[in-house]
This record gives C-alpha cells, structure tokens and sequence, in this order.
C-alpha cells in the first residue's frame, strides 16, 4: 500500500481513481463467459472462470472512501487502509508480516474518493493461508498505537515533500478554487493527521467495511462451488450493513484560472471542462469525441500541438467519470517561454470542436481504435479481468455488456459526437497553469 498517494489527495486525481471510464471492448468472435456466484451468506461476485491460467485473483470494493472523512480528518480513511496490513487479530505488525510474508504473496488495499477497494492473487492449492489472513485484516485490525504512530510519521513526511512539488501544490489550490467547499475540494494536512485517534480509525472501519456495501470481482483458476466457500470465508464475517453517508455532486467553478508560479524550464497546464456521468447514455459517444480530441498521436490535440507547431512532446485528453457527473480534462506540458501559445492553441483546438469542426474520418478512426481494441489494463490478466467485473457490477452493467460494447459504438454517428461536444466544450474552461506563464 501506498499512503503516501492516498493521503495526498486532490479531489480531481482521486475521482479519475475512483471512477471507471468505460472503454472495454473484446473481438465480436469471442464471447466473454461471466457468472454470477451466491454463497450461503447471500454474498455476490461475477466470475469469470479460466481452467487454462493458473492463476486466481480476487478484486473487491466497499462504496464510500475519502469523501466520507469529516472534516478537520481529512486523511482518516487513507491512514485506516494503511494500518489494516499492520496487526489484526491476535497477530501484531510483526507477527502479521512474518505469516503473510511466508505465503509468498500479499494483498493491497487503497482508497479513493469514493472507494475502499482492495485485490489479492493467488496460486491454486495455496490460497488457505493468504486468504485468512486477507480476512482477519477486513473484519479486525488492531490498530495498535505504536503502528498509528509510525503511519502517521510517514505522512508527515510525504506532506514536507510535497512543499516541494509545484504539480502537487497547484493541483491543491486548484481542488479548492474549482470545488469550493465541497469535500473534494479539502485536502490533508499535518493538522488533520494529528487531530485523527484510534477511535476514529474504529469508527471508519465500522462504518466502511460491510456487506451491504461489498462488490466482488474472481477471475482465473477456480470454480463457482469453490468461489462460494471463499467469499463467506473472506466477507461473511464483516457486518451487514454500513455506515456510509451520501455525498452530493460537487458544483465546480468552470472558468477559474489557477496558477502556481514555479520557476522551471517546463510549464504544465491543464484544461477542464464538464463531462457526463458514467450512467450516461452518451458515454459511448463522450468517449469517442475524447479519443478524436486528444486520445493519441493522430488526435486534434496532438496535430496541432506537437506535429504542427512543435509546442510540446504530448497533449492530450481524457474522462475522469464519477456515477453522478465527469470531466474531460485538456492536458499537456511545454517550454516556459511558449506557456502562453500553448493554452492558446489547445483553447482554440476545442473550440473548434465544440462549434462542429468533426470529421466523419475522425469519428471513424475514433470507433475503429475502440471496436478493434482489447484494453490491456481491463482484460489483459486475471487481475485486471477482475477489477472490471468489480467496476461493471458498480455501474450496474448487465453481465453480458461486454459482449455488447462493438455494437454500442458501431452505433454513434457523426451528429451524436457534434451534438455532444457542443454541449460539453462550449462551457469556458477551468484551467491550471503550473510553472511560469500568464494568469
């Protein structure tokens, strides 16, 4: 685990985190085979069983991650997540490592804006000892003092650091001028560190990790009489219901110009304008337009930028997607002296987009790159097949969407993407300057 990162959030990195931008897609040819898999305890996970990879990983998530902090604790969800691996049970920090480290595999557990979420990988036949141990960690972290203590050293320390990093200082200034006063928008710092007791990592832990809460993702070597054992011997004991409170969608300040003077040879700025939802009917067409703006090295973004003006190595753009509402951020980084050219050029980029310039080919290309495409980093290992049969069951996709996907983009034509993008890209930007450059 890294808590470092957890810790240091800002509340536009950790929703591209917390949220899935769907762009799965499988050749038509091969059916993906998901099954659903009830244990005794009414425990549900989507399987998808491979008899040929000798190799079973296990991905979960629990709703409700660092937005539930109150505030003045910013950080108190991220430092449970870390102490949960440091003692459970009877076993102390010590004891724990040493039985863990001798499976010869371990777990990572994380927290995202909106996420607890976690994942373990396992050899069949040797799966006993690393998954009692997985449970203990869920269902009873000891939360010694000493082992808070020390956490709480690290993030201190990864908080000093980050005074020394102008990206990480503006992406800050920026959460609190485009979210206001939203929780997005807090950040941690050494004061809400040292306010958080272990009374508050309990109560977190109570209140985070149930079954009411749980999603469960299997993929690999094992099956579902198997499966159906291992999630009431993992989850079943966790409480039935959790303690999470509702958050409501941030209203963010489009329009605000954040910048963060730094001097350095190298200016990054960022772009941002209003997205849709991942429940969104148009997210097929949304991830289409973002793909032709900026989705590689034949995109808007990338020709005028680079191949034409030679302003930057890379530009490029992307969905961060929550249930509720997204963005589709505008990024790229350049020399310091061409800062103010370049926002320029990538202003006008999506300007022109928003009023129509789209060409049938673009589009085109745009559904043939997604069609044609098995994204590694959602079906490339048992891992990552596991960690997207989570994400699917989170967006309340039915279990035979991937087959469906080639047809759901096959389906966006020429005016969905105009129409969409003159929605979204027509709204005055918030943008981020870091380096030297005009406010």
């Amino acid at each position: 685990m890294t808590i470092q990162m957890n810790l240091l959030r800002l509340g536009f990195r950790t929703l591209v985190a917390g949220g899935f931008a769907v762009m799965l897609l499988v050749p038509a040819a091969q059916a993906i085979e998901i099954e659903e898999v009830v244990s005794p305890k009414g425990i549900k996970a989507w399987l998808m069983n491979d008899p040929s990879d000798q190799m079973i990983s296990i991905s979960f998530s629990f709703e409700g991650g660092d937005l539930q902090d109150p505030a003045g604790k910013e950080g108190l969800t991220p430092l449970m997540i870390d102490l949960m691996d440091k003692g459970a049970g009877d076993l102390d920090r010590e004891a724990f490592a040493t039985r863990l480290y001798k499976t010869g595999t371990g777990f990572s557990l994380r927290s995202s804006s909106d996420l607890v979420s976690g994942s373990i990988k396992l050899l069949p036949g040797e799966e006993q000892e690393p998954l009692e141990l997985l449970a203990l960690a869920l269902k009873a972290p000891r939360f010694d003092q000493d082992a808070i203590d020390q956490a709480k050293g690290v993030v201190y320390a990864a908080l000093e650091d980050k005074k020394n990093d102008p990206d990480s200082l503006g992406w800050e200034k920026f959460g609190k001028a485009f979210y206001g006063e939203h929780p997005l928008g807090s950040i941690t710092t050494a004061e809400t560190i040292k306010a958080i007791t272990r009374d508050d990592l309990i109560e977190r832990h109570k209140a985070l990790l149930a079954r009411s809460n749980l999603t469960v993702g299997v993929a690999g070597t094992i099956s579902k009489e198997e499966l159906s054992k291992v999630l009431d011997d993992v989850f079943g004991d966790l409480p039935e219901k959790a303690g999470v409170e509702p958050v409501a969608p941030p209203e963010p300040k489009f329009g605000v110009t954040v910048h963060q003077a730094y001097n350095r040879p190298q200016t990054s700025i960022a772009l941002v304008y209003p997205g849709i939802p991942n429940s969104s009917q148009d997210l097929y067409t949304s991830n289409v337009l973002v793909n032709l703006m900026g989705g590689g090295m034949t995109s808007r973004l990338f020709m005028e930028l680079r191949e034409k003006r030679g302003l930057t190595y890379g530009a490029g753009a992307s969905s961060a997607l929550s249930r509720d509402w997204g963005l589709v951020y505008v990024s790229t980084s350049t020399r310091a002296a061409s800062a103010n050219e370049a926002l320029e050029v990538a202003r006008d980029v999506v300007k022109q987009i928003a009023e129509g310039d789209i060409s049938q080919k673009e589009v085109d290309a745009a559904k043939s790159y997604m069609k044609g495409a098995v994204i590694m980093d959602s079906l490339g290992t048992t891992s990552q097949i596991a960690r997207t049969l989570v994400n699917l069951q989170r967006l309340n996709r039915p279990i035979d969407y991937l087959d469906k996907l080639e047809k759901l983009y096959e389906a966006v034509t020429l005016e969905d993407v105009k129409k969409l993008a003159a929605k979204l890209l027509s709204q005055e930007p918030a943008v981020l300057i870091v380096g030297q450059g005009d406010s």
